[in-house]
C-alpha cells in the first residue's frame, strides 16, 4: 500500500469517524425526547417505532465505529 493509499484510508476514516459522531449526538436527541414521553406513549406503537429507530441507529454507529478503527498499517 502506497502512502497516498493510505493517507486516502485515513481520510475516509476520519470522514467515518465524523458521521459516526453526528449518529451519536441526533441518537441522544431522540433518546433524550423519548424519555420525556410518557411510559403511555414509550409503550404505543409509536414509542417502540421511534425506539426501533433509535435501535437501529446505534447498530449502524457501532459498524462505523468497526470501519473507522481498521488498521491499515502493516
Amino acid at each position: 500500500m502506497t502512502k497516498t493509499d493510505i493517507k486516502r484510508i485515513t481520510n475516509i476514516q476520519n470522514q467515518i469517524e465524523s458521521l459516526r459522531e453526528e449518529l451519536e449526538e441526533l441518537r441522544e436527541d431522540l433518546q433524550l425526547r423519548w424519555d420525556e414521553r410518557s411510559e403511555k406513549w414509550q409503550d404505543s406503537d409509536k414509542g417502540q417505532e421511534e425506539q426501533d429507530r433509535i435501535d437501529h441507529i446505534e447498530e449502524i454507529m457501532g459498524y462505523l465505529e468497526d470501519a473507522a478503527a481498521v488498521d491499515i498499517e502493516d
